[in-house]
């Protein structure tokens, strides 16, 4: 089952003087009724997978108070599930799109202080989000004893599958490969057409697509392999990863995770009923 939320803000304040919008609260889709953002950690069961679609954050986007607050947001969100993880024999994990799983170690050695944040940058092969954005959100694993997980296909392998398709990778990438690699369904392609066009022109929308199956199929086989009990996940991609249910939750289902539950954050102060109706 997929049960997704969206984190609904009214209005945002200055987020120079202030950690929180004024006005925020959390809407159940399923059960269509408004969840306070404190209580948000009641609505996580025992096992739950909790994927939390995102806007990247980019060089740059340090002074824009909408992107800062985005990101101050998850953290605050991170921080009310470790709170509530103290309580049970539950740990709290944090899986990132832009970890690369063959360099799990090296997520390790930085979340135990042998790494700091340059050479973690470094070793991660990190790329250009600043680490402002995420370092927090990252960290929250250490409150309840959880792990930073590193969830996604090398950046060399998505980039070859791009440009030239399955045909172009070297026997030592395929074995690098998931289990279960397979194309995205018509559906969830047709949603995203408007999002793949802004990635600059001349790219083969069918073999980016493609690319983009491949990391929701790598981030679902390494989420549900490194799955343990009651602990929870929470997985911080891209919520072109996340919208309508496509993506990653289906993925994640794919490979036997049966509890995921989806947040992304919308500004909502014209909504109509029918909005909050058909928000999924």
């Amino acid at each position: 089952m997929i049960y997704a939320f969206l984190l609904s803000f009214l209005t945002l304040t200055a987020w120079a003087q202030q950690t929180a919008p004024s006005a925020e609260q959390i809407w159940d889709t399923k059960n269509q009724r408004w969840i306070e953002f404190s209580e948000f950690h009641k609505t996580i069961a025992a096992g739950d997978t909790l994927v939390l679609g995102e806007v990247h954050g980019f060089p740059g986007d340090e002074e824009d108070p909408v992107n800062v607050q985005h990101h101050i947001n998850q953290s605050r969100l991170l921080q009310n599930l470790s709170q509530h993880a103290l309580t049970t024999p539950r740990r709290l994990h944090v899986g990132m799109e832009f970890l690369f799983y063959n360099l799990q170690e090296v997520a390790d050695r930085w979340l135990a202080d042998e790494l700091d944040d340059d050479q973690f940058i470094n070793e991660s092969d990190w790329g250009s989000s600043p680490l402002f954005f995420y370092r927090s959100q990252m960290r929250e694993p250490t409150v309840s004893g959880g792990r930073l997980l590193a969830l996604n296909i090398p950046r060399s392998i998505s980039s070859t599958v791009a440009r030239h398709g399955p045909q172009g990778l070297s026997e030592d990438q395929k074995k690098l490969l998931p289990p279960i690699w397979e194309r995205g369904g018509d559906l969830y392609f047709e949603r995203i057409q408007d999002y793949l066009k802004d990635h600059g022109p001349g790219i083969d929308l069918d073999l980016y697509f493609l690319a983009m199956s491949l990391w929701d199929d790598t981030m679902a086989w390494n989420s549900t392999r490194h799955r343990q009990g009651a602990d929870n996940l929470v997985i911080i991609v891209g919520e072109t990863h996340v919208l309508y249910g496509h993506g990653l939750p289906a993925r994640l289902q794919r490979y036997g995770a049966l509890q995921v539950k989806t947040l992304v954050q919308r500004h909502v102060e014209k909504w109509t009923d029918e909005d909050r109706r058909t928000a999924i």
